[in-house]
């Protein structure tokens, strides 16, 4: 029977405005000695930061399909890293930065576990040479658009790298797609560039319209130039200091396009809210939530459940939600 009366009041009020996260990996690798919020900066824009570990647990909140999604917004595959802070902190001990690894069979031997979400791994090491991860809550036109992290040979089927990094919604980007977002606007070109962390002359294979090659073998690719092409480059079209070209025999990343259906809720990551106590040893425990405490009328979040004697822990989905109390009520 219940006894009427609750363990914790677990969180007096929950704000989450602004707390909507787009998460990007940098298309270069860099070490834990460089200034990584000027990296993550330069690709992404100001509002980027390198992004925090605790954020993205939060935002994935134990749950395997968005977990599944985050991977397909980062384009993180097996076994892929990327450098990342926890609670705003780079490093931990005297020297090991933090990173994030994705194991679909488990971490190897030796890799110290901070933290883990399902599959998605928090360990530390020194002397690394990764991607990194960023975030940003800046809204753009552009968030659909994502380039790989590796560069591939272009002979090889450019579709099947899109589809294993970002899911099979993605397709290989179409310049004329991009063309017609940034067409006439300085401005929206910069958002372009900060989206996909497109430096300047950088590279990124794509089609143009629907087609990969421009005659024979020779891959259509985009290249920003902010002081121009070099010589010998073949001009195909241009926006801006956004070129189209055409080469063969050559690797590079590659610039995806996911549709609005196939990105759906992956665009934006709402943050959770972490309820945890120290419970009794085969206690029932069921999670309640009001939005106001002039509510009396408390209703039960999930099924109720078998504690024990240690800290159980609970994830809840905070979105769409501005103010929310918990409580926990035991059960015997």
């Amino acid at each position: 029977m219940k006894t009427g009366m609750f363990v914790a009041l677990v969180l007096v009020c929950t704000q989450f405005a602004g707390a909507n996260e787009m998460f990007r990996l940098t298309a270069t690798t860099h070490s834990e000695t460089q200034n990584l919020s000027q990296v993550v900066a330069d690709q992404f824009g100001m509002a980027a930061s390198v992004a925090d570990w605790e954020n993205i647990k939060s935002a994935i909140a134990h749950d395997p399909e968005r977990l599944q999604q985050f991977y397909e917004l980062v384009g993180l595959r097996d076994e892929d890293e990327a450098i990342c802070a926890r609670n705003g902190a780079y490093i931990t001990g005297s020297n090991r930065q933090y990173y994030l690894q994705r194991f679909d069979s488990g971490p190897y031997g030796g890799f110290l576990v901070h933290d883990q979400i399902g599959s998605l791994y928090l360990g530390s090491w020194y002397g690394l040479d990764m991607n990194v991860i960023a975030s940003t809550t800046e809204e753009d036109p552009f968030k659909g658009f994502a380039i790989t992290h590796d560069r591939h040979p272009v002979g090889e089927n450019v579709e099947a790298y899109t589809d294993a990094y970002f899911g099979s919604a993605a397709n290989v980007a179409d310049w004329d797609d991009i063309k017609a977002l940034v067409s006439g606007d300085p401005s929206a070109l910069v958002e372009f560039y900060e989206t996909v962390g497109l430096q300047d002359q950088h590279t990124a294979v794509c089609l143009r319209n629907g087609a990969r090659f421009h005659s024979g073998d020779r891959q259509y690719f985009l290249n920003r130039f902010d002081s121009g092409p070099h010589a010998g480059f073949a001009v195909h079209d241009s926006v801006g200091t956004l070129y189209l070209g055409s080469w063969y025999g050559f690797s590079g990343n590659i610039i995806a396009e996911r549709s609005a259906n196939g990105i759906g809720p992956v665009a934006h990551m709402s943050q959770a809210v972490e309820i945890f106590w120290v419970g009794k040893s085969n206690a029932t425990y069921q999670i309640e939530g009001v939005d106001s405490l002039l509510n009396t009328n408390w209703v039960a979040f999930g099924d109720p459940f078998i504690g024990d004697a240690g800290t159980n822990i609970i994830l809840f989905s905070t979105r769409g939600t501005s103010n929310r109390y918990f409580r926990v009520q035991e059960s015997e």
